[in-house]
């Protein structure tokens, strides 16, 4: 940093002969004032037009920017669409170093990603890939729904095949009803309702890991967690239908579930 004493500290341009740097600030001893027009002539060699990609989240933000060095003299915006070539290259840089968690997840596209672990599929180290499922023309690179469109066509046909075959979306349910499955970190979940699971003797696999069973009252409360079905109906079920007899007297509670019809109405039809 220099610092100039007198009038000459007014000025915006500044020519300097003679400064003495001293210890991180520094005066000047002697200097000319310039006009813009003049300086601006004089460094023009040294002046660099470009086009400059900044990101709001995943939306890009042209500019045309001019530069000496580190003095910006110019930034204006440009139409997006325009610098889609520039905007290609600035997403290719970001993906090349991307922090994954900063793409735009959804519910969905996380169980996307759980399920495939389930398949001991780690998922992708290098998402530059991603670049060709980009939207250059002007919105966000990347939405909710480009991202999980883009996950599930990356997949090859054969992992796609297992994927659906071994660790489905949905599971059909005794009753016939299907539900859908919730994929977290800590296992595989399915809420259904007790009556819809009657004659279901142990609980469903995936992937060869038990179903964590969230069995769920008519009013749709939680009654049990259990990855153990066999055991839920010999050693809680008949405290629960004790119970549940009385606060829900309109529904189906058989005295051994086992045999019991499943349905997904209050009671099978006839009873």
């Amino acid at each position: 940093m220099l610092r100039v004493r007198g009038v000459l500290a007014a000025e915006t341009w500044l020519v300097i002969l003679e400064a003495d740097a001293g210890e991180g600030t520094g005066w000047v001893s002697l200097a000319a004032p310039l006009s813009e027009t003049e300086a601006l002539a004089v460094l023009a060699p040294q002046t660099v037009t470009s086009t400059v990609i900044e990101w709001d989240g995943w939306r890009p933000r042209a500019f045309r920017c001019r530069r000496i060095g580190t003095l910006q003299l110019e930034k204006t915006g440009l139409n997006v669409a325009d610098a889609s070539g520039q905007v290609r290259e600035a997403l290719a840089d970001r993906l090349n170093s991307l922090d994954p968690d900063t793409l735009p997840w959804t519910p969905a596209s996380r169980q996307l990603v759980n399920r495939l672990a389930l398949l001991q599929h780690t998922g992708p180290g290098d998402w530059s890939w991603l670049l060709d499922h980009a939207d250059l023309s002007g919105g966000p690179v990347f939405t909710e729904a480009r991202l999980r469109h883009a996950l599930e066509n990356s997949l090859p046909w054969a992992l796609k095949a297992r994927l659906e075959g071994e660790v489905p979306e949905t599971l059909v349910v005794p009753s016939g009803s299907r539900r859908k499955l919730d994929y977290s970190e800590g296992g595989v979940v399915l809420e259904v309702r007790i009556q819809e699971i009657f004659g279901l003797a142990e609980s469903p696999r995936i992937a060869g890991r038990p179903v964590i069973l969230h069995l769920l009252s008519p009013a749709q409360r939680p009654l049990q967690v259990t990855t153990d079905l066999a055991s839920f109906w010999k050693n809680t079920y008949p405290e629960v239908r004790k119970e549940m007899r009385g606060r829900y007297p309109r529904h189906y509670w058989p005295e051994n579930p086992l045999e019991a019809e499943p349905t997904a109405r209050a009671k099978p039809k006839g009873t």
